[in-house]
């Protein structure tokens, strides 16, 4: 399961969920979409925000979704 939530821990983004035996670093795309139909949704500006990741999820590919 990744979750995305705000400096408080209020969850700011639908969860993404998986199977036990799927590795987390997949479910970031989808959690990373959800955040931005939430701020979309919601009138949320998120230029300038920072993005603080597990190393787990230290990607090329990851880095490309944020750009």
């Amino acid at each position: 399961m990744l979750c995305i939530a705000d400096n408080n821990g209020n969850m700011i983004a639908p969860f993404a969920v998986n199977p036990v035996n799927v590795s987390d670093m997949v479910l970031f795309d989808r959690s990373f979409t959800n955040l931005l139909e939430t701020a979309f949704f919601l009138g949320w500006d998120l230029n300038q925000s920072f993005i603080t990741l597990d190393s787990g999820f230290y990607s090329e590919f990851n880095h490309s979704i944020i750009r």
